[in-house]
């Protein structure tokens, strides 16, 4: 017949730590600016503007946003929801939640922050239509 378990004996030491990764780098940042969205005059709240942006081939998006905002500064509207789509492209959305008052708009400038591996730095700007 098989006995009782025996006590648990103390654990081991530790093993060597591993070697060290390669150093990452990003050669390229391109801050890409989308165009303004405009919604029509004295929008329901509600009202959303949608708008999708994406990078330039070859870059990956390493985040993104919009302004959103009113000509009088409204605090009635914001950026909704912001996600990725995919590696290179990302959903904005922008939502009315009260009135703006007469004849305002609610508008969304979308932005995104691309960029690419590679041994030296460099940024630009990139505005798409």
């Amino acid at each position: 017949p098989t006995g009782p378990t025996g006590a648990t004996g103390p654990a081991g030491p530790a093993g060597p730590a591993g070697p060290a990764g390669a150093a990452g780098t990003v050669g390229t940042v391109n801050l890409v600016q989308g165009t303004t969205l405009v919604s029509a005059p004295n929008p329901a709240t509600g009202t959303v503007l949608e708008a999708t942006i994406s990078c330039p081939a070859g870059e990956l998006l390493f985040s993104a946003g919009a302004q959103v905002f009113t000509a009088q500064a409204s605090a009635n509207v914001q950026l909704h929801s912001a996600f990725p789509l995919s590696a290179q492209k990302w959903q904005l959305v922008a939502l009315v939640t009260g009135p703006l008052g007469t004849g305002q708009t609610m508008s969304m400038k979308p932005f995104a922050v691309c960029g690419a591996s590679g041994a030296a730095s460099t940024a630009t700007t990139t505005t798409t239509g």
